[in-house]
Formats: structure tokens, C-alpha cells, sequence
């Protein structure tokens, strides 16, 4: 076969497409129905297949979207044209990043300004939902922002952000307990979704696994989810345990799941005096080779007992999918 019939003939699987894109399956499927940005062939269980140079356009999407743009302002480029766009905006973030610290809005904040304005546009409406208790206005704009952000994006940038800010205005009497109620309520089962449709993408045996708890006593479990849906965003098997989960349940599901790391989210409080010694039996349990992460708003509190414990203090969402993604391509990291 020539290079280029083969390079066009559909033979992956959205999964795979899912991994070699860096791109959750529901969101290829979201962008084919609404902007067409390719069209799959069928298998004869109906199930889609692309070619290499659909998955090359995807990535290319993913890029200029990573960089700021609108999914639907770049969906009918051509190939050629997108990667034009991507040099020139790279070319632009070269510049601006020259040009840093010459005055108050020049630099990296400038860059890919249609990002920052839609993801505060979407702030601004969840917030607005949250005050008026619009439980379906809420998951309505979640799930607009989930079509044109890319994932990381979605969770680093929007739902992260919204719960500090939920937080926040909890404490400072701005919201009413109701109101962080629902709004809870709802991005616990958004988050939770992101997780079932990212474990769909990530069924590959060879796919390596990360198990997602907080440890006894850590009620808090938002942060935990987003942790868990980052990591099937990062193409890993996400094995989430839930909240408060007792330090041998921890040790025996990364067992039973051959797990490469375990993450723990820690919320509050920050002063837990149970917590030390808990981590320090998670630590012991643990089989060898499985990493041990935690992260959250009050880890740093308790960097002594992490770090006692043979674990790793991840400082934030990012932080944590750049990790994954090292480790990934890494051997297992002995304790």
C-alpha cells in the first residue's frame, strides 16, 4: 500500500485516537457533531475508526485550542492553515515573553487572550448560576465549557478556579451554605462523568494505572475527583477509591490494580493530628515501587509527614499532570 492510502485509511480506534491526541473521547465526539471537525469512518459494529491524518488534524485542533483559540473559530481551517496559526502564535508568545516585565500588561498574561476571556466568561455564568441555586443552569454552562475548552484547560483553569472561588465566598458570607451545597453537588457529578468517559479512553491494558483517595479523616473529595480526572485526561487509568479510605484499603487496592502511584488529596484541616500517622501507614503499606503523591489546598501543612512517609508533595493540578506524564514514559519509581 502507498504511504499516503495508508496514511488515510481509518484503523484507530477513538480510544487510541484519545491517547495519541492528548484528547478525551467525548470531547472528539463533541467536536465532530457540532463543528465537523472530522468525519470517522465505521467498523461493522458501527464503531468509529480514523485515519493518520485524522489524528494529526486533532492534534493540530488540540494545539491551537491549547493556545487560546476557539474551537469554533479553527474547526474549518485546513490543515496547512492551522499550522500556520500555531507557528504565528508560538511566534507571538516568543515575543511577549521578551518583552516581560516591561510594564504592567506585557508578557505571558497576554497571551492567547480569547482563552482567559471565555474561561472568565464561563466563571462569571457558573457564578452566576450558583447564586440563583440554578442547579441545571450550573451543569449547563460545565458542560458548554467542556465542548470548547480542552480538558486541561476545563480543569485547571475553570473548575478549579470556580471552587476556590465557591470556597472563598463561603467563608467571607457571600454564600449561603445552600448555595455551596448545589454547587458541589453538581461539579461532583460533572467531574465524576470526566472520569467515567476518561476511563472509557483508557482501557489499554498497557495503559498505567494511579489510584485516587483522601486519606481517613479528609472528607473533602472535589479535589480528589479532579485529581482522578486529570489523570484520565493524562491517558492513565484512574482508579478512584473515594473519600476517607483507611490506609490498608488504600495499600490493598493499589495492590489489586498493580498500580503504578497512588495520590492522596488533602482539603482541610490543616491540623489534623491523626493524619501524620495515617500517611505513615499508608507509606508502610504500600507495595513496592508504587509512588505515593498528595496534593490539595492544606498538603504543604503536613510536608513532614509526606515526606517521612517515602511521598511526594504535588503542588497543584499541573504540577501533578506534568509529573504523570514523565512518569509515564519513566520506569516505576521505587520507595
Amino acid at each position: 500500500m502507498e504511504p499516503s492510502s495508508l496514511r488515510n485509511k481509518p484503523r484507530h480506534a477513538i480510544g487510541i485516537v484519545a491517547r495519541r491526541t492528548d484528547l478525551p473521547a467525548d470531547l472528539i465526539r463533541a467536536w465532530e457533531r457540532r463543528y465537523g471537525v472530522v468525519e470517522p469512518a465505521r467498523s461493522e459494529t458501527r464503531r468509529r475508526l480514523y485515519s493518520d491524518a485524522q489524528v494529526d488534524r486533532l492534534r493540530l485542533l488540540r494545539r491551537a485550542v491549547d493556545g487560546g483559540r476557539r474551537i469554533g473559530d479553527v474547526a474549518a481551517l485546513s490543515d496547512a492553515e492551522l499550522e500556520q496559526l500555531i507557528t504565528d502564535d508560538r511566534s507571538a508568545e516568543g515575543q511577549s515573553e521578551d518583552r516581560a516585565g516591561q510594564g504592567p500588561g506585557v508578557g505571558r498574561r497576554a497571551i492567547g487572550a480569547q482563552a482567559p476571556t471565555q474561561i472568565d466568561e464561563a466563571l462569571g455564568a457558573c457564578a452566576e448560576r450558583i447564586r440563583r441555586l440554578d442547579q441545571g443552569g450550573l451543569m449547563h454552562e460545565l458542560e458548554r465549557a467542556s465542548v470548547t475548552l480542552s480538558r486541561t484547560h476545563l480543569l485547571e483553569r475553570l473548575i478549579g478556579p470556580l471552587l476556590e472561588r465557591i470556597g472563598q465566598e463561603w467563608r467571607d458570607g457571600r454564600l449561603r451554605p445552600i448555595q455551596e451545597h448545589m454547587a458541589s453537588a453538581v461539579i461532583r457529578s460533572f467531574v465524576g462523568e470526566l472520569i467515567k468517559d476518561g476511563a472509557v479512553a483508557s482501557t489499554s491494558v498497557a495503559a498505567p494505572r494511579v489510584v485516587v483517595a483522601t486519606p481517613s479523616g479528609q472528607s473533602h473529595e472535589i479535589g480528589a475527583l479532579l485529581v482522578a480526572a486529570s489523570a484520565a485526561a493524562e491517558g492513565w487509568q484512574a482508579i478512584y477509591l473515594g473519600p476517607e479510605v483507611a490506609a490498608a484499603e488504600i495499600a490493598a487496592g493499589s495492590q489489586a490494580t498493580a498500580a503504578r502511584v497512588v495520590a492522596l488529596s488533602i482539603v482541610y484541616p490543616p491540623d489534623d493530628p491523626a493524619l501524620g500517622e495515617e500517611l505513615a501507614s499508608v507509606g508502610r503499606l504500600l507495595p513496592d515501587g508504587v509512588e505515593l503523591l498528595v496534593g490539595g489546598r492544606e498538603a504543604p501543612s503536613y510536608r513532614a509527614d509526606v515526606e517521612a512517609a517515602g511521598g511526594r508533595l504535588i503542588g497543584g493540578l499541573d504540577a501533578f499532570r506534568r509529573h504523570l506524564a514523565g512518569a509515564r514514559v519513566s520506569a516505576p519509581v521505587g520507595r
